[in-house]
């Protein structure tokens, strides 16, 4: 008896919801509208902003992880600041090895009347200020572009000469070719690293 009338009680109930949302459907589709419009605002609007806190939440926690890494390096070499200051200080003693830049013209001097010395012919010259490839930090790169007539003795010489006067350069790009009676047509590139002035 207790069953069954359970059991008329939870149809009865369901009865009158039913009729509840029969006669309510303007409401129950204005509920049902605005449920799936929040859902889908959620999706389109806060879903990504989630998925990008957790992109930068994941960003985070690496970060995180390579800053505990490096303390322990530093916990494990405590004169790191020592070693860092003497390298500060071998830099600066090597950057003084190199020449100031504002002597690039005599520098470029030097190797005119190097070439000119050994008898090479000059053909064409050009300088080149400032060249921005690959420059070390606190320096500069400053050159030459020469087209020169001459031979393989000539050239070793003047390469000799420059090398024992301690002149510091770098031949960058040579071309070497023959020119039938009058000897070798060369085009090189020569570098020089100097010290950056402040």
């Amino acid at each position: 008896m207790k069953i069954s009338g359970f059991l008329n009680r939870k149809e009865t109930i369901l009865e009158d919801v039913l009729e509840f949302l029969r006669e309510q459907k303007l409401l129950v589709f204005f509920f049902l509208t605005l449920l799936g419009v929040c859902i889908l605002g959620f999706q389109i609007f806060i879903g990504p902003e989630i998925e990008k806190m957790i992109t930068v939440r994941n960003k985070l926690n690496r970060i995180n992880e390579r800053l505990f890494s490096l303390q322990k390096e530093l916990v494990s070499h405590p004169n790191i600041r020592r070693e860092a200051q003497i390298l500060k200080e071998q830099f600066k003693l090597l950057q003084k090895e190199f020449p100031p830049e504002r002597r690039f013209l005599s520098l470029a001097q030097e190797v005119l009347s190097g070439l000119e010395s050994e008898g090479i012919k000059i053909i064409n010259f050009k300088y080149l200020y400032d060249l921005k490839e690959d420059t070390p930090s606190g320096f500069k790169k400053y050159g030459l572009e020469l087209e020169l007539l001459t031979d393989y003795i000539e050239l070793g010489k003047f390469l000799e000469a420059m090398e024992n006067k301690g002149l510091k350069f770098c031949i960058e790009r040579i071309n070497i070719s023959r020119l039938s009676d009058q000897g070798l047509d060369v085009k090189l590139k020569v570098v020089f690293i100097l010290r950056r002035e402040k």
